[in-house]
Order: structure tokens, then C-alpha cells, then sequence
């Protein structure tokens, strides 16, 4: 547009105005040039250039219109840019700086070299807009201008460079956005009190407070905040998008608190402190790893956090911060539906914080994956619902990972699962209503237990792994079930009941799986007592062997006691498949020292099974010590070519 060797453009008034024709296609750049004045271009009376470069509007399918201006800025004037579109400033121009300032009220200016703008002096205004370097930028600190953040701040995009600032980045009411690929590194405290937003690329902090003072602070999906050994405050910090990261060991203490909303899976080495607290919304794994002193309530609505220290409520620093309150030492988990994990990676922690329990049917998950063991408080019901709760980790299972009371409060019905290989202990005498399945590894009672819901050795027949229930010290009652169902082949479920402590079970006892071609061994140990009492249940109700092809073996020799009381009209105790053509499977059942067995019926191979060979033999062999059964009926083999047999293993059989 134009040219004129050895002339002049004056505009003596008003704006440069670039605009786009009303037909300008859709999602299209357009772009345009303004030079060929030898003598530069200069400006009347006002003083100012003033250009206006107009998208017809944000709408992200508009056509876009970028204005370059090639020839020299040659009056010693103000230059402002307004408008959406891109202004290109590529010549060695007097406006702009010294005296003058350079001001981006609202799309890009883009430059290669602070001459673009008059040099390395004089005022940089942020007012709405955006500095982009170009991609052949020479790399001139900015900051040995003077630049303000006006209301609706400003935006640097680095596109590509990783542009050092000695000086501070600014002052003022608004905030600073930081986008395109490179490193924005900040090696001067900025008192400017407005957000800072990452949204592409890193900000390396250089310096104290290099990022303001008191505003909030946005890390966008994909961008980096590099802290490095410096500590910055702000008001609400907040992740988004997909994978941010936080990276150095410098503190961030924010006065409103921490949401991590992103969905990608984010570390945080840096140290978290302030009064707010921490929230955490997707299902990602947030990891912490920093000594944190923020002192506000965790809420983990959805996903993992991962973490390796805890306190207790007015203790020291901790991965999770220092809370002084047992309100703001409640660490709420789930919302709706949504699963939640708390994963601890440490080497040993004990804390008196709690785990509240919120949403409707959301899951919670308690992992323990560390080199110590993990102590807290109890487990509580926050909102009303049926809620699962999972002990879980890889921890060492001479660990005793431990749990305070397990609590409904009336608000819906606890599930209990223990999965992996490690110990949760339970200390404190629980109230909830749910079963309680042990998959793997060791659930150990340290209080007694009196709780309504069912026990299970495995949530499904086709668990292949056993686990304990560990009663060395404490007794417990299940009003429910119990059932031991897992397909191990090998590994055998165990209880184990310390001498004058009991198990009692209220419900059908089923020891074997339902599963085709499945094993199940389960021993019980301790010299303790086993009561399986009863009395209402009508048919069998106590089974050794469940399926036509399930091999059963369970062992109570090693217990003191065992009493199995069944209805005495009704109730029947079977050692067998309970039905159907057995073509394979047998079942075991080894008496305690002394047992007592009330019943109608007992029963040994006499399902109405089929055995097809002489090994398939439904045995039941008794305690070493005093047997009694008080039965009106013994079957032994009764069934369609059953085999039984009762062994008497001494005089007092």
C-alpha cells in the first residue's frame, strides 16, 4: 500500500485504520503492508499513531487480518495499537520510546527488536493486548523498558524464544498471560497485583515474587512453572487443561487456596502454603511431594493424589500440608459417582486426619505403596449414599498400615474390600453395615468388631488371589454370611484367631466356589474359637464344597474351639458339591480341637452327586480333642453314588 522513494506520509489526524471487506471468507488470514516511504512515515499535532487493526470479530471461524508497517516510524511520538488484529512493526522507528510509550490496547503487535518500537527506553503498556516476538527476534530484554499492566493486562507470547528479563516484569492493576512455545524467565520481583496465566511454553522464576503480588495464578494444559529455589505468593492457583507442570522446589503460598482442575497426570515438587486449601477435580493422578505448610481442607473429587508425608492436625509440614483444626484435617474424597484414590508413597507416616466419605456411590480407595507404614484416623460417611471402601498397596506386608473406626453415621451402607498384597489394620471398634471381602493380602482387627454386614474370602469365584483376616488380638461379629470363594489353586485364605478371642458368623457359612474346575483352601489358626450360630436359616447352611467341579478344603485344627449351631429342624451341615452331577470336585472340612455341631442334618457325600471315581471321597475328620453333634440325621455317601467318610482321630471322637 503506497510507496514513494524519498518521501514522506504524514497523517496531520486521526488513526491508521485496517479492515476487512464484508465479504472476507471465514477462518481465513488476510494480511496487508504499508512502506516504501523512504522518508518514514510521521504524524501531525497529535503525537500518537494510533493503529487500528479490525478483525470483524473473536468468533473463532472469523477472518483475520494481519498489517505490517515496513517503513520508519520518524516522529518522536506515542505508538498505540488497537483493534483485534496483528500489527507488525519490522522498522528501525523514533516513536514508541524514550520519552514515549508504546501501548497494546488489544490484539498482537509483533516485533523483532525493541527499535521496532523506539529502543530499549520510555513505556510499555499493556491495556488488553499482546507483544509477540516475531521468529526472527534478536532477543532485547523488555524489561529495561518500563511496563505497566493496565486493566484487562497484558499478554507476551514468546513463540518459540526463551527471552530473559533482568528487570521486573511490571507493575499495575492487571495480571500477565505468558503464551507460545519458549521460556519466559522472570529474574526480577513485579508488583503487579493481577493473574498471571501460563498458557504455553515456561515461566522460569528467577526471583522472589517475580510474578506479582497477591494475584491468582493459572498454569494452562501443557505449560510449565518452573520455581526453581524461589518463592511466590498469589491468591488462588489453579491447573487446567491437560498436563500442566510445577516444577523447582520454591514455595507458592496462595491466600485463596489450590485447585488442580487439569486432566492430565501432574508432580508438584514445590512447596504449597498459605491459609486455603487444596482441591483436586479429575480423575488424573496429582502427585505432592513437598514439605507443604498450607493449612486449609483437602477435597479430592475425583482421580488419585498421590503422596509421600502426612502430620497430624497441628503438626509439622507434610505433603499435605499443617492443618491446626480437625475440621480442616478431614480429607474429603469422591463426589457423585466419581472414584477417588489416596495413594502414599513415604517411607512412614502417622497422622490423626481423617478420610470423609462424600458423594453418592463414589468408590474411595486407600492405597499404601510405601517403604513405612502408613497411620490415620478413621474413615467416615460425609453425604448420604453406598459407598465402597478399598484397603489396598504393595506396601511390605509386615507393614501395618492402620485405620481408625470405620463410620456410616446413619448415611448409607460402607462396602469393605482389602485388595494387594499388603496389612491394613483397623485399631478402633468400626460401625458399618457392608460386607467385608478380603481379596488378597491381610485385614487385621485390633478392636473388637460387631458389625451386621457379610464376610467374604473374595469378592467374585473368579478371584485367584487368598487373603487373611488376622483376629490376634481383638474378636469380631459379622450378623451376615461368610462366604470363601476364591479360584487360588495354591494359595490358601486364612483366619487366624488368637487364643480367647472369637470369629462369629450369623449367616450361611459357604466354604468353596461356585466356579468350574475351581480350588479353594482355607485354614484357620490361633487357638481361638470359631462360632458359626444359625438358627433360623433352613436347608444347608453350612457347605464345604460348592460346585459339581470344585475342590474345598477347609482346616480348623488349628483352633481351640469351633461351634456350628443350625436350625435343629431345618438346617442342614454339608461336606459336598450342594447339588448336581459332581464329576470332579470333592469337599474337606478338619474340625477345630473341640467342636460342638448342633443341626437337623449333617451330611458327608451326599449332595445327590455323582462321583465318578474311587478318589472323589467328601470327607469330614474331626477334632483331636472332644467332638460332639447333636443331629437327628448322619448321611455319609447318601447321594447318587456319593462318597463320604468320617474319621475319628481318637478316643474322645
Amino acid at each position: 500500500m503506497g510507496s514513494g522513494a524519498g518521501q514522506t506520509l504524514t497523517n496531520t489526524s486521526g488513526a491508521f485504520l485496517f479492515t476487512l471487506h464484508t465479504a472476507a471468507a471465514a477462518s481465513t488470514a488476510y494480511s496487508t503492508t504499508l512502506g516504501g516511504f523512504d522518508d518514514g512515515i510521521a504524524v501531525g499535532a497529535s503525537n500518537e499513531y494510533v493503529f487500528f487493526v479490525v478483525d470483524p470479530s473473536s468468533a473463532a471461524t472469523t477472518p483475520t487480518l494481519t498489517a505490517a508497517i515496513s517503513s520508519a516510524l520518524t516522529s518522536t511520538a506515542d505508538i498505540t495499537k488497537s483493534g483485534r488484529g496483528t500489527l507488525v512493526l519490522t522498522g528501525t522507528n523514533t516513536a514508541g520510546g524514550g520519552g514515549k510509550k508504546t501501548t497494546i490496547n488489544e490484539g498482537t503487535l509483533e516485533i523483532s527488536d525493541l527499535d521496532n518500537i523506539g529502543g530499549d527506553t520510555g513505556a510499555l503498556v499493556f491495556a488488553g493486548g499482546t507483544l509477540r516476538l516475531s521468529s526472527s527476534y534478536a532477543g532485547d530484554d523488555i524489561s529495561t523498558r518500563t511496563i505497566t499492566f493496565l486493566n484487562g493486562g497484558g499478554t507476551i507470547d514468546t513463540n518459540g524464544f526463551d527471552l530473559a528479563l533482568a528487570g521486573s516484569v511490571g507493575s499495575g492493576v492487571g495480571g500477565l498471560r505468558k503464551t507460545g512455545l519458549g521460556n519466559l524467565m522472570l529474574y526480577a520481583a513485579a508488583t503487579y497485583t493481577g493473574t498471571t496465566t501460563i498458557s504455553a511454553g515456561t515461566l522460569t522464576v528467577g526471583a522472589d515474587n517475580a510474578t506479582g503480588v497477591g494475584g491468582d495464578l493459572i498454569i494452562g494444559g501443557g505449560a510449565t512453572l518452573d520455581l526453581a529455589t524461589y518463592n511466590i505468593t498469589a491468591g488462588l492457583v489453579s491447573t487446567t487443561g491437560a498436563s500442566p507442570a510445577i516444577l523447582g522446589s520454591g514455595t507458592i503460598t496462595a491466600s485463596t487456596g489450590f485447585a488442580f482442575t487439569n486432566t492430565g497426570d501432574t508432580i508438584v515438587d514445590a512447596v504449597l502454603a498459605g491459609t486455603g486449601g487444596l482441591l483436586k477435580t479429575q480423575a488424573n493422578m496429582l502427585t505432592l511431594t513437598g514439605l507443604s505448610t498450607f493449612s486449609g481442607p483437602i477435597e479430592i473429587q475425583a482421580g488419585t493424589l498421590s503422596f509421600n508425608s502426612i502430620t497430624s492436625i497441628g503438626g509439622a509440614a507434610s505433603a499435605l500440608g499443617s492443618v491446626t483444626t480437625a475440621q480442616d484435617g478431614v480429607i474429603r474424597m469422591g463426589l457423585t459417582t466419581a472414584a477417588t484414590t489416596l495413594n502414599y508413597t513415604g517411607s512412614g507416616s502417622t497422622s490423626d486426619r481423617t478420610i470423609g466419605m462424600q458423594g453418592t456411590t463414589g468408590a474411595v480407595t486407600l492405597d499404601a505403596s510405601g517403604t513405612g507404614a502408613l497411620v490415620l484416623g478413621g474413615v467416615h460417611f460425609e453425604t448420604a449414599g453406598n459407598k465402597t471402601l478399598t484397603l489396598k498397596g504393595t506396601s511390605d506386608p509386615l507393614l501395618a498400615n492402620t485405620l481408625g473406626a470405620l463410620d456410616e453415621y446413619g448415611l448409607g451402607v460402607l462396602t469393605l474390600v482389602k485388595s494387594d498384597t499388603n496389612t491394613w489394620v483397623i485399631n478402633a471398634t468400626s460401625f458399618y453395615s457392608g460386607a467385608t471381602s478380603i481379596n488378597d493380602g491381610t485385614l487385621r482387627f485390633t478392636a473388637d468388631q460387631n458389625l451386621a454386614g457379610a464376610l467374604n474370602f473374595g469378592t467374585a469365584n473368579s478371584i485367584t488371589t487368598a487373603g487373611t483376616l488376622d483376629l490376634s488380638t481383638a474378636s469380631a461379629a459379622f450378623a451376615g454370611a461368610m462366604t470363601v470363594q476364591t479360584n487360588t489353586g495354591s494359595e490358601t485364605n486364612q483366619l487366624v484367631i488368637g487364643a480367647g478371642e472369637s470369629l462369629t458368623v450369623g449367616g450361611t457359612v459357604t466354604l468353596g466356589s461356585s466356579a468350574a474346575t475351581s480350588t479353594t483352601l482355607f485354614t484357620a489358626s490361633g487357638e481361638g474359637t470359631f462360632n458359626a450360630i444359625n438358627t433360623t436359616g433352613t436347608g444347608v447352611t453350612f457347605l464345604v464344597g460348592n460346585s459339581n467341579t470344585n475342590f474345598a478344603t477347609a482346616d480348623f485344627s488349628a483352633l481351640a474351639n469351633m461351634n456350628v449351631s443350625l436350625n435343629t429342624t431345618s438346617g442342614i451341615l454339608q461336606v459336598s458339591s450342594a447339588s448336581g452331577t459332581n464329576s470332579t470336585g470333592y469337599g474337606t472340612l478338619i474340625l477345630a480341637q473341640n467342636t460342638t455341631i448342633t443341626a437337623s442334618a449333617l451330611t458327608v457325600g451326599g449332595g445327590g452327586s455323582y462321583n465318578s471315581n474311587a478318589g472323589q471321597i467328601n470327607s469330614l475328620k474331626l477334632g483331636t480333642s472332644t467332638n460332639v453333634i447333636n443331629v437327628d440325621a448322619v448321611n455319609i455317601g447318601t447321594g447318587s453314588r456319593d462318597l463320604g467318610s468320617i474319621t475319628f482321630l481318637n478316643s474322645n471322637g
